[in-house]
């Protein structure tokens, strides 16, 4: 196995039975235990733990120990549930608000199997002993809720180029919320949901040239 899926298997035993949470607190991001619907504060755990997720990640090591020994005295009725805030009246952000970096994984597996079996080939299995990834934009990181983004530009278009466009939103969410969204959207064609296989790209030409073949 891996180095690399060595530690994360390792860092998800370890934190199984616990879960970390960042919230916004007085405008910066606090770090919390969240039990039975409630979150504990770090420093309601234990003085020596961080506040912050960045923080308790530096002192990994040290801190991981003493959180799970203060999460197990959460449960046992020697932390207060009145130490707790119900997870609901907070703004819940990213479990790692302001990471340094952010790796994203060049294809998910399934992708690349269904790709392979359209082939008729087997599935390689150096994908799964060598991850490969790249470095992507960890400004972008979001918690749950709404997400800023860029104005819809092809609103601006006029109608006369519009018209020379059909848009097909591809994407690999199984929430039904979701391809709702973009079935009401007027200027979206239809919802695709990947892995984009070769069937699924000659259908979609055949709305464009039906005569193709």
């Amino acid at each position: 196995m891996p180095a690399t899926s060595g530690f994360v298997l390792s860092f998800v035993n370890q934190i199984i039975n616990m879960k970390l949470v960042s919230y916004l607190l007085e405008e910066h991001d606090q770090l919390a235990v969240l039990v039975n619907g409630l979150l504990y504060d770090m420093e309601n755990l234990h003085p020596d733990l961080p506040n912050s997720m960045s923080m308790f990640l530096n002192y990994w090591e040290d801190a991981l120990p003493i959180a799970q020994g203060g999460v197990e005295m959460i449960e046992e009725g020697k932390i207060a549930q009145g130490k707790g805030i119900p997870v609901d009246s907070v703004q819940i952000l990213a479990p790692i608000p302001l990471p340094t970096s952010c790796r994203d994984g060049y294809a998910f597996r399934q992708h690349v199997a269904a790709a392979r079996r359209n082939r008729k080939v087997e599935m390689i299995p150096e994908f799964d002993q060598y991850p490969i990834f790249y470095f992507t934009n960890h400004h972008s990181i979001k918690g749950p809720g709404e997400i800023s983004c860029m104005p819809d530009h092809f609103e601006k278009l006029g109608e006369k180029i519009k018209k020379h466009f059909k848009i097909y939103m591809l994407s690999s969410s199984i929430d039904n919320n979701d391809k709702l969204r973009a079935v009401e959207n007027k200027n979206v064609v239809d919802y695709i949901e990947k892995p984009l296989t070769e069937q699924k790209v000659f259908s979609l030409l055949k709305t464009v040239k039906p005569d193709i073949s």
